[in-house]
């Protein structure tokens, strides 16, 4: 089963973290409304897993703008997992900017899961 989900609109300069996207678990798919974006990573907040980051070559994958197959699998999450999906803008600022603001907004995640892991 596939289910939309909408997550929170937290954005840097060049990265963003995707408002909007579907997750189909059984397909390995995850995508975005604005299929002109291009997905640079996908974790799983639910299961706390690193599911799609090309970077370092975990869970490599096809991708067309706007959708990922991820190799690694995901039969056993389910579509209503929240994922993290951070996308491209499409802003000319170099590489080294972007992975700045995607370290930015993990750290801030991660900060956010620890603390509500901690309650």
């Amino acid at each position: 089963m596939t289910n939309i989900n909408r997550g929170a609109p937290l954005s840097t300069a060049n990265a963003a973290v995707a408002a909007e996207y579907t997750f189909n678990p059984a397909a390995g798919l995850v995508s975005i409304p604005d299929g002109t974006a291009t997905i640079l990573s996908i974790t799983n907040l639910t299961r706390n897993v690193v599911i799609y980051n090309p970077i370092a070559s975990v869970g490599g994958a096809l991708e067309v703008p706007g959708t990922v197959r991820v190799d690694r699998d995901t039969t056993a999450m389910l579509s209503t997992d929240r994922l993290l999906v951070i996308v491209d803008r499409g802003s000319s600022n170099s590489t080294d900017t972007i992975l700045g603001n995607i370290l930015e907004e993990l750290q801030q995640q991660t900060y956010l899961i620890q603390s509500m892991a901690s309650r």
